[in-house]
This record gives C-alpha cells, sequence and structure tokens, in this order.
C-alpha cells in the first residue's frame, strides 16, 4: 500500500528492505512462558486452527517470526505482512477517514458508513474475549468509550480511526508483547483519548 507519504506497506518494497528491523521475541521468565504454553488452544480448535496450530511443529508464539521472514514482508498478506512505523499506521487511519496532503479521504462517507457499521458483538471464539466487529475491524467505539460509534481499528495492527472526532492512532513496538498483549498501549490510548477530550 502506498498512498504518498505513508510509512507502510503490505508486501514490502525490496529497495526498502534494509530498513526493516527485526521484531525481537517476547521476555518471559521459564515459568510465564510455561503457563502460557499450558493455557494455549488445542492444534483442533477454532483459535487453533486460526492460528495454524494445526501445522506440524508450529506453535502458538511461532506466528511472531512471521513478520521477520522476508518472503512474508514481500507477498504483504494482511493478516502479517504489513509493514510500517507507527506513524505510518496512525497515517493510513487518518487518510481513511480525513483529507490528508490535499487527497480526498480514502473512503468515500458511503462507504465510510457502510464500513462502520455492526456487524458482530459477544464472545470471540477464536481470541476468547468480548470483541465487536464492523466490516473487518474491531469496534473501537465500544471497546474505548471516549471514542465515538464509529471508530475502528484492530489490536493486531494496534491502531484506530474516530470518523467523529477526526483522531487517529498507530501503535507498534520493536520486542513483541508477551502474550500477544501490550498493556501499555491500552494505557497510551487512554491517556491520548484524555488529552483529546481537553
Amino acid at each position: 500500500m502506498q498512498h504518498d507519504g505513508l510509512d507502510l506497506y503490505l508486501g514490502l518494497p525490496a529497495t526498502l528492505e534494509d530498513r526493516y528491523l527485526p521484531i525481537l521475541p517476547w521476555l518471559a521468565t521459564p515459568q510465564m512462558q510455561a503457563a502460557f504454553e499450558a493455557n494455549s488452544p488445542g492444534s483442533h480448535s477454532i483459535p487453533g486452527i486460526a492460528y495454524n496450530l494445526n501445522a506440524p511443529g508450529f506453535a502458538p508464539d511461532d506466528v511472531l517470526g512471521l513478520p521477520n521472514d522476508a518472503l512474508v514482508r514481500a507477498q504483504g498478506q494482511a493478516s502479517a505482512g504489513a509493514v510500517g512505523s507507527a506513524r505510518g499506521l496512525a497515517s493510513m487511519y487518518a487518510a481513511a477517514i480525513s483529507e490528508i496532503g490535499g487527497r480526498a479521504p480514502l473512503l468515500e462517507p458511503d462507504t465510510l458508513a457502510a464500513f462502520t457499521t455492526l456487524q458482530t458483538t459477544g464472545h470471540d471464539l477464536v481470541r476468547s474475549d468480548r470483541a465487536p466487529y464492523l466490516v473487518g475491524f474491531e469496534a473501537k467505539g465500544l471497546i474505548h468509550p471516549l471514542l465515538g460509534a464509529s471508530a475502528f481499528g484492530h489490536a493486531g495492527a494496534d491502531g484506530f480511526a474516530d470518523p467523529h472526532s477526526g483522531l487517529a492512532y498507530g501503535y507498534t513496538r520493536r520486542r513483541a508483547a508477551f502474550g500477544f498483549t501490550a498493556p501499555e498501549n491500552e494505557r497510551l490510548t487512554a491517556i491520548l483519548l484524555r488529552c483529546a477530550r481537553g
């Protein structure tokens, strides 16, 4: 994906490969890692199938190595192949809902309205938590009450766009978050939203 000035790619060009910094493995004590593995889904469960745990030799935390594979980055599949900076991610969300650099928003008003219509709520069978979804994104306005009802984003590509306030946010880490949760991101989001509300 290239939208003048966005530092975000679905399919990293070979000429930019030298800018890529490998994702470092998460830090965990042996006890933390053992607890994570003991509580990981079985290979034939819905989460196990979603995370390819039924592939021979593939462990739950092996998903962390996917972005470090040059072929994955070059192919740019949306589930694990996006490469960019936090600024690039935030700019992508901003470009979806507002004019950037004199260019119209990526999403037309009717597309944005359809895109931000609540599709499902309740228990997520893959992530095992409450996760309200829009079309392809989480309903961030239902997760973060300070956001507008049509805010959208995703925990995998940490960030969001709020069409009501015009706020866009992106968060990336160099080191993977243990257990796929980054509690500091939730704290940063809360601080950002409090500051934006004044």
